[in-house]
């Protein structure tokens, strides 16, 4: 099993620990190989700058309140129709909100629930071998799927693909429910608001998820019948935001409950149309649209891309990707007819990210 920076109370991590160096080493063969899935190999991750991490800090220290709001409000959605959860969140978005929600079900409610954090990736779906582990061990209780946001509705259009699979191979009857703090797309079953909010999580990769690096579905790299596989950066240790992100936010817990109870979110914001952005931008995959501020930045952390949309320029929220843009010499054009706050675009996209 892996090890990461995550305490055992908040989550179970079913992940495989494989060989870091194998797979590091493997990187510049298998991303060359057109015929690979992205998810075969594991990108490397560097440290990140002081000045970004002065800004992360900066943005959480502005948001953990409203951050632990938006969990409250999704908390008590999930119990209001699910009275005994297990909560299954996807790595690595999903992690973070995954143990807040525990966290505010046992301070407000004092019930504990389980949580386990897996792998998914698009293509290839859903670890069966952790959901058929956390469907016997919890057999009377209802899995919700949780994720940090949803943008252009690729993860719950492959969480239901997925999960038809899984319920025919081991003859189940699992829902593919999925719960997020903000929803663009207006796809998901639970989720506090359809607006682009900022999520302070999309801000860091492994450095806001025990380390932990992205999964890799490589079949050469994992033993049969084994959890999908990842890696540890221990060498980011010294930038290693995990607990500072989860403490911070759960510190209000319990303290917010008249915002949380008497909240009235209004999601005014349009339909998304992925159709029309796609031949706005000539992108010849979907793919390679990243819808909303967070999937933008986490785009933009991870690779190469050739240029950002953003709906106003000064709008405060959209510092870290201006930011990341021109540390990485990026081109950001403007348009005001945005439904969304930004979007990352590799136009020539081959469907590999």
């Amino acid at each position: 099993m892996l090890k990461s920076t995550f305490n055992d109370d908040d989550v179970k991590i079913l992940l495989s620990a494989i060989n870091k160096k194998l797979v590091l080493e493997g990187n510049n063969l298998d991303n060359k190989n057109q015929q690979s899935h992205y998810c075969d190999f594991i990108p490397r991750e560097y440290p990140l700058s002081n000045e970004y991490l002065r800004m992360f800090d900066r943005i959480l220290d502005s948001t953990k309140k409203q951050m632990a709001i938006y969990i409250g409000i999704l908390a008590r959605k999930i119990l209001s129709e699910y009275e005994n959860p297990v909560i299954v969140s996807l790595l690595r978005a999903g992690t973070i909100i995954g143990i807040l929600l525990k966290r505010y079900i046992k301070v407000i409610f004092n019930e504990d629930v389980q949580h386990y954090s897996i792998g998914m990736s698009r293509g290839k779906g859903i670890d069966f071998c952790a959901l058929n582990y956390i469907k016997k061990t919890n057999s009377t209780s209802t899995i919700i799927f949780v994720d940090g946001w949803i943008g252009k509705g690729t993860t719950k259009n492959e969480l239901a693909k997925s999960i038809k699979t899984f319920n025919y191979l081991y003859n189940e009857n699992v829902k593919p429910i999925i719960a997020v703090i903000n929803d663009i797309k207006k796809c998901s079953d639970f989720c506090v608001t359809n607006e682009d909010i900022l999520i302070p999580t999309s801000l860091v990769n492994s450095q806001g998820c025990g380390l932990i690096s992205r999964i890799t579905q490589n079949d050469n790299l994992i033993p049969k019948n084994s959890y999908n596989g990842a890696i540890v950066f221990d060498e980011l240790k010294n930038q290693d935001k995990t607990y500072q992100i989860i403490d911070s936010i759960s510190y209000y817990f319990g303290k917010c409950e008249i915002d949380i109870l008497n909240h009235n979110y209004l999601n005014n914001c349009e339909d998304l149309d992925v159709d029309f952005l796609v031949k706005k931008y000539d992108i010849k995959n979907v793919n390679g649209l990243k819808v909303g501020i967070n999937e933008t930045i986490r785009i933009i952390l991870k690779k190469k891309i050739d240029f950002v949309v953003v709906r106003d320029k000064s709008d405060p929220l959209l510092e870290p990707i201006l930011y990341l843009c021109l540390s990485n010499n990026f081109d950001v054009l403007e348009d005001t007819d945005l439904k969304c706050r930004a979007i990352g675009v590799i136009r020539n996209s081959k469907g590999d990210e």
